[in-house]
């Protein structure tokens, strides 16, 4: 059949179709195929030899039979023809390609030529083009919002305009497009025609995305807040031309912010004007400063860090950030870091499953299980350990938790507001604390002020205090108990403070004899019950442990058995203060 061909066409002809990426099929008169070239038989599965033993129309689908005879009129009786039908492959597939055939006189005879190219990608890029098409003309048909473009002009001529106008604003899309009715402008409020003008042309100049929050009037007289993003389009010279953006009703939202912001404005002026902000008294400037604090720590559901000496009512502030936020629904869970044993604190913190351990016969919530869609407040934070502060970070950045003895993986949703009397950034620097766990924790800062630094609210204080402890009037009116009092350096903060009400009303006389001493008065003394004579009886250790009973007897005595005071009196952990009292068989007086 080749040589047929080179009688024909020559040589060169078909070194020319055989090298050609688009179909080349040669036919006879009587519409056989005479000639393809490898493209043809490559792409449609057929070899030379069954394609050349093939009629054109055996290309062309089954369905197509009459339209494919048609299209063989043409290639037969036309000099130029162009024609858009699919070819058949051995495999039944279809394959669309754009034909042209041209006519050429070999040795006399006239041969139709069909050239074919595949043009799938087309057909595939105009496919989606259409389907794109379909998706934003019903995107932009039920858009809750108007999504629009609009020339740079005065007016802002609106060029296209969505169908949700007319539930936005009560007019057609038609009304506003090239201002057949009334220009977008005269929609805007009056009075913030001027401020978004000039909001938007700063960030014209930017070339960036702008929002902007105003107001509308609709056709029917009615305000609405709107919210507007979009964009300008730029020619190529850098001149604005047009914007393109999409605005939707934000009424509701705004008058709730609106709202609040009134609420919350009676709320300072409130706080300012009494002497008690969530069972925090105060009226001094330093603890307004901390009540605004709260409220802006209450309005984010950011991690709190709130700094304070023992006694300042760190646990206060933190439930009045709960009792504020938007979790208040949700449990408030407080958590002394410090007196949880060091081999229970994993299991106390993400629970365990029955069976984890020998005694869990059941299973058991943690402390994250607990505070779940509420918050978690961790008083002493700088007790934590290493190991747990990387299970908490992890917990808290999203990887979740795992309970003991479970291979269930819990993603907790829990605010967490810690509390220290410590210098945390000190506890990085001696390695007791993880730069990233301070990091996550330390997002805003609370730090209370001692009680002698507020001296002006102690007067609220006593009233306070007097009113939880008894309904009788009681005269705190002398002006030596006001001395006494105003006088005092308060080590113990408002806890102190209320324990001397406490005795007061007891006993009805201000007491400060336990208390007065200061960190350093309770190391002048040393215990005297201890024989120094008998030092070559006794091992140097046991004369070291006995001096040590004294000390801890005798501080825990002196503070009423606040271990948490005696510990930082002493200058050593808390933990460790608890091993001492178990080692030396120390225990409080039952009262």
């Amino acid at each position: 059949m080749k040589e047929r061909l080179k009688n024909i066409s020559g040589q060169d002809l078909i070194t020319f179709f055989d090298n050609l990426l688009d179909f080349i099929i040669i036919l006879d008169n009587e519409g056989n195929i005479i000639y393809t070239n490898p493209a043809v038989f490559l792409c449609l599965g057929y070899s030379f030899d069954e394609l050349t033993a093939m009629h054109i129309i055996d290309l062309y689908p089954e369905d197509r039979k009459t339209e494919a005879n048609d299209l063989l009129h043409d290639m037969l009786t036309k000099k130029h023809f162009i024609g858009d039908m699919p070819f058949v492959t051995k495999t039944g597939n279809l394959i669309p390609v754009e034909t042209k055939i041209t006519q050429s006189l070999w040795d006399g005879k006239l041969l139709p030529i069909s050239i074919s190219r595949d043009v799938t990608p087309r057909v595939k890029a105009e496919s989606a083009l259409t389907e794109s098409e379909r998706r934003l003309s019903t995107l932009m048909s039920n858009l809750p919002g108007l999504a629009y473009r609009c020339k740079n002009n005065h007016n802002w001529t609106m060029e296209v305009v969505s169908d949700g106008c007319l539930e936005l604003t009560g007019y057609k899309p038609s009304d506003l497009i090239n201002d057949n009715v009334i220009p977008y402008c005269d929609i805007v409020h009056p009075d913030d025609v001027e401020r978004i003008r000039k909001d938007s042309q700063k960030t014209f100049g930017t070339k960036k995305p702008f929002e902007l929050t105003f107001r509308i009037i609709t056709k029917s007289g009615e305000v609405k807040w709107v919210w507007e993003q979009g964009i300008g389009v730029f020619s190529k010279t850098g001149k604005l031309v047009a914007l393109e953006g999409f605005i939707t009703d934000v009424t509701e939202q705004k008058m709730l912010e609106l709202q609040l912001n009134r609420e919350n404005k009676l709320l300072k002026y409130n706080i300012k004007n009494s002497y008690k902000f969530c069972d925090i008294v105060g009226r001094s400037d330093a603890m307004q400063q901390v009540f605004d604090i709260i409220l802006q720590a209450a309005n984010s559901d950011a991690n709190v860090i709130i700094y304070g000496e023992s006694g300042t009512g760190k646990e206060l502030a933190a439930r009045a950030i709960h009792k504020m936020g938007s979790r208040h629904t949700n449990r408030f869970v407080p958590v002394n870091c410090g007196a949880i044993p060091e081999h229970l604190i994993e299991s106390e913190f993400f629970g365990y499953k029955k069976g984890a351990f020998t005694g869990a016969n059941s299973d058991k919530p943690g402390y994250l299980d607990i505070a779940e869609g509420g918050t978690l407040f961790l008083d002493e934070i700088g007790e934590i350990n290493l190991n747990l502060q990387v299970k908490l970070l992890r917990a808290i950045e999203g990887s979740g938790y795992t309970p003991v003895g479970s291979n269930e993986v819990k993603i907790p949703s829990v605010r967490i507001i810690a509390a220290t009397n410590k210098s945390l950034k000190r506890l990085i620097k001696s390695g007791a604390m993880r730069e990233d766990f301070f990091y996550r924790i330390h997002i805003i800062p609370l730090s209370l002020p001692p009680l002698r630094e507020r001296k002006e609210d102690i007067p609220l204080l006593v009233y306070h205090f007097l009113k939880q402890e008894t309904d009788k009037n009681i005269n705190v009116n002398s002006q030596n108990i006001i001395d006494a009092i105003q006088n005092y350096d308060w080590p113990g903060n408002v806890r102190e403070l209320q324990n001397v009400v406490q005795r007061y009303v007891t006993l009805n006389k201000i007491d400060f004899m336990d208390i007065s001493s200061t960190e350093t008065d309770d190391f002048q003394q040393i215990p005297e019950n201890i024989d120094f004579n008998r030092f070559d009886e006794k091992p140097l250790q046991s004369f070291v442990d006995d001096v040590e009973k004294k000390v801890i007897q005798s501080l825990l005595e002196k503070h009423r058995w606040r271990r948490r005071d005696v510990s930082n009196i002493l200058d050593i952990n808390y933990r460790t203060l608890l091993r001492k009292i178990k080692k030396h068989g120390l225990s409080s007086p039952k009262l």
